[in-house]
């Protein structure tokens, strides 16, 4: 009993020593964005603004979001760099609407311009988003110097990216201080209660620079993980000639001879002939060292590494007695002269196997090795080898000619005084016939089977 009071005593004194939820450490708390609000905090966006701001994704997966962006104007799209590099640009999209998996509008890239040193991306979509839905108000970027007088403004960020929250997701706001203008980024702090967050990679910040008049001062590139401190955003302004000189090449009308060009491009011996962003280009790429090829289903023509093992294969192939075949992506060999074998195929490829025996052709049988008496002499019935005249088929004595040499070589005579030795003599020839007709039949199943 008084063990038990012992150790509730304990408990009870280990609960007052331990800090109230409230006053957790904000390292060991996780609020990204779950304060966000579904509307702007700092200033007003109408619907169709609102609608600007939308997410990137694969072709045919909206649901997939995985970087945010913001339509700038009726074709351009502002995100990250890095939401872009390393993809395929004609497999990118733009997804439009509160919920990925509810799109209001997903629209399809053609091209994808990335800023060589800044994190920066350019998207040209393939068609123009306000003809397409009327409702859709692009926000322009920055173009305006920004000024140390802006620091400890609020700003908006926005998002489709981690909330923490699983019954929240989708596009939120957030309210950050700008904290901080470089030469090239914009730093903003959301002070322990909103911020920017994984997902929101490319995502805005939004200012109003002229009255009524709503900016994206820079994109998201990186921050604090616990995503409601420091985040880094590239700045547009400075990048303002780069996007004018980006987005007029990118929205001038298409060459004409892309007309004549397939989707893909195609080869003619090592020329490249494609269009890329509508541009038309024709290229030698024997002249670069390389040569002009599809590597797969799903990628263009392009001047890709010489492919030595196109033609040859895993399975190999046979260079006179040498075996090639290809081995992850480069050539190896093996002579089979020099262990005394031969470089053969089957179904499962080349090999070096032992030489095949040599098949002798035997002569065919001559007279004697054929069996002619059949256990009667030659002065008997069978009298040596047919004439020609006695056999003019070539296939053995005539049953006329041996009936008739049966009955009179063999003594028997048809001039008998009765009629007895006639019938004796006939019965004979009739036997006598038989017994030829069966040895030749004896002879030819007994003849030895020779190879042809």
């Amino acid at each position: 009993m008084y063990y038990r009071l012992f150790i509730l005593g304990l408990v009870f004194s280990f609960s007052a020593c331990a800090p109230p939820v409230e006053e957790l450490s904000l390292g060991q708390r996780s609020d990204p964005i779950r304060n966000g609000t579904r509307a702007t905090q700092t200033l007003e966006l109408t619907e169709g603004q609102q609608l600007a701001v939308g997410w990137l994704h694969s072709r045919g997966r909206a649901w997939q979001n995985f970087c945010t962006g913001t339509l700038v104007a009726p074709r351009l799209v502002m995100t990250a760099r890095h939401c872009v590099d390393g993809q395929r640009q004609d497999s990118i999209a733009f997804g439009i609407g509160l919920m990925p998996n509810q799109p209001f509008a997903v629209l399809d890239v053609l091209s994808a311009h990335s800023h060589p040193q800044r994190d920066a991306a350019l998207l040209v979509l393939t068609e123009d988003a306000v003809e397409r839905h009327p409702e859709l108000e692009p926000i322009p970027f920055n173009r305006s110097a920004l000024s140390q007088d802006l620091i400890g403004r609020q700003i908006e960020a926005a998002g489709y990216g981690e909330t923490y929250d699983r019954s929240r997701s989708g596009r939120y706001f957030a309210a950050v201080a700008l904290s901080q203008v470089t030469p090239t980024e914009v730093i903003v702090d959301g002070r322990g209660e909103q911020g920017i967050c994984f997902g929101d990679s490319g995502g805005p910040v939004i200012m109003e620079i002229e009255e009524g008049q709503p900016a994206v001062l820079g994109v998201e590139s990186w921050g604090d993980p616990s995503c409601v401190g420091i985040d880094h955003l590239t700045r547009l302004d400075v990048l303002a000639d780069w996007i004018d000189e980006v987005s007029a090449e990118a929205l001038r009308p298409p060459d004409p001879e892309c007309e004549m060009v397939p989707t893909g491009g195609r080869c003619d011996g090592e020329v490249l002939f494609r269009c890329r962003s509508g541009r038309y280009e024709e290229r030698d790429c024997a002249d670069e060292g390389l040569q002009c090829r599809r590597p797969d289903r799903d990628t263009g023509f392009i001047c890709a590494e010489i492919d030595v093992c196109a033609e040859v294969g895993s399975l190999g192939v046979c260079d006179g007695e040498t075996v090639v075949r290809c081995r992850f992506g480069d050539l190896v060999t093996d002579d089979c002269g020099m262990r005394d074998l031969t470089c053969q195929t089957d179904t499962s490829g080349a090999f070096c196997g032992a030489p095949a025996e040599p098949v002798e052709e035997e002569d065919a049988p001559d007279e004697e090795s054929v069996p002619s008496d059949m256990g009667l002499s030659e002065s008997g019935v069978d009298g040596g080898e047919p004439t020609p005249e006695e056999a003019p088929d070539g296939d053995g004595v005539s049953e006329t000619a041996e009936a008739d040499s049966a009955v009179s070589g063999g003594g028997c005579s048809t001039q008998g005084a009765d009629g007895g030795s006639s019938l004796t003599c006939a019965l004979a020839g009739m036997l006598i016939l038989g017994l030829s007709r069966r040895r030749r039949r004896r002879i030819a199943v007994g003849l030895p089977n020779y190879p042809r």
